[in-house]
């Protein structure tokens, strides 16, 4: 009996030494600035709604008003509250994104939205600058 129970001790020790470190598999970055953010803008002679609902690991996009209107989630892959930096997954499109967030306040958010290939990408895309027109640049959303 002493020799099972000194057998499981050191399987026990062996397999939590045998986590790395920089392994973060266990610890989950939390979303401090979930909740609901949109914006308006025009286009012709339409207004449009744009809707960001943000939730620890789903991220909706409702785009309202004119002729198409787009409404999809996308499944959290990655997330680094570090440089706010958040991957998703759109199933129906087979699609990633990538998600930059700044200018975090209770009221109000900056983002700028990349489609990429795939996580791995997404992890090693630059923030863009300030002034980065493209994907239809940084834009700020009120809660």
């Amino acid at each position: 009996m002493k020799t099972l129970k000194f057998l499981t001790l050191i399987t026990l020790v062996i397999g939590l030494l045998s986590f790395d470190k920089n392994d973060n598999y266990l610890k989950e970055d939390v979303i401090i600035f979930a909740g609901k953010y949109s914006r308006e803008f025009g286009t012709q002679d339409t207004v449009r709604t744009v809707i960001y609902t943000i939730k620890q690991n789903i991220i909706n996009y409702n785009l309202q008003g004119g002729s198409v209107n787009v409404n999809y989630d996308t499944e959290k892959k990655y997330y680094s509250k570090k440089v706010n930096r958040w991957i998703g997954y759109r199933k129906d499109k087979d699609t990633y994104y990538v998600i930059f967030f700044k200018n975090i306040k209770d009221d109000e958010i900056t983002l700028y939205k990349k489609k990429i290939a795939s996580v791995e990408e997404g992890k090693s895309e630059p923030i863009p600058a300030d002034d980065n027109e493209e994907n239809h640049g940084w834009n700020t959303y009120q809660k």
